[in-house]
């Protein structure tokens, strides 16, 4: 395969990648861990930012594959990363920061892509077969470090009138402040929190039109108001974190 010949402008995406999801895109949740504001990194992937007919999807992808003999995703080819059930812009931006992006095409091939990357430990006995194939080395390291970081990178989803568990406290709540609103006591909190927009889907936004607010630090969020977003939380005794049962009343 003839070496890819990039511009000088995609071959400092990755540079650019880093720096935006470093002081842009990473947040520091109220727990004090990190996630990752998805949607807006998914939409920066998906745009034509240089004279080039490539998405920064597809720069990425140019720049991680320039020298892979195994594998190589054409410019146009970026929509298969980016469209449809099988997009994986998110585990691709995962693996960009952990330095393995030029893997991505084996964990959209054994199913460990945006959807299922809460549940990618199901794939992982597959992964380690594909890797074995391709001769990838560090595959124990590799795994362990998408278990460990994959977190951020599916903050916990939010659903008016539900309850979820959130088991083992592994999962990442994207409240950007809580404040705790009863006395304390009992095995649960109530607690009053403060939501970004974009992880308030719309249906729950319909529900609490009145607690949109512009934050200084956070831009447009969401307040829990007059019994409206209130979120139960239970502690998890191994992590100390409050993230292992939600409620939204």
């Amino acid at each position: 395969m003839a070496a890819v010949v990039l511009s000088p402008d995609t071959a400092s995406i990755l540079q650019t990648f880093k720096e935006k999801l470093n002081k842009e895109w990473k947040q520091k949740a109220a727990c004090g861990r990190t996630y990752v504001l998805t949607d807006t990194l998914t939409a920066w992937m998906m745009k034509l930012e240089t004279p080039e007919p490539m998405t920064n999807a597809a720069r990425l992808l140019c720049a991680v594959y320039a020298n892979d003999h195994r594998q190589m995703f054409q410019e146009m080819s970026s929509n298969r990363i980016s469209v449809g059930d099988n997009r994986c812009l998110l585990v691709f931006s995962m693996l960009l920061e952990l330095g393995h992006g030029d893997l991505i095409d084996i964990f959209q091939k054994v199913g460990i892509v945006d959807k299922s990357l809460a549940s990618s430990d199901y794939h992982y006995d597959q992964l380690r077969h594909e890797f074995v194939r391709y001769h990838i080395p560090n595959i124990g390291k590799i795994i362990d470090d998408v278990e460990k970081n994959k977190w951020s990178f599916c903050p916990a989803p939010i659903w008016p009138y539900a309850q979820k568990i959130f088991v083992g406290g592994r999962w990442v709540l994207p409240f950007c402040k809580r404040e705790r609103i009863n006395e304390k006591g009992g095995t649960a909190d109530l607690w009053q929190v403060l939501v970004r927009e974009e992880f308030v889907p719309p249906n729950l936004r319909a529900t609490i039109s009145g607690s949109k607010l512009r934050d200084k630090t956070f831009g447009w969020v969401w307040l829990s108001r007059f019994h409206c977003l209130y979120v139960t939380l239970q502690r998890h005794t191994s992590a100390n974190e409050l993230s292992s049962v939600t409620k939204w009343l």
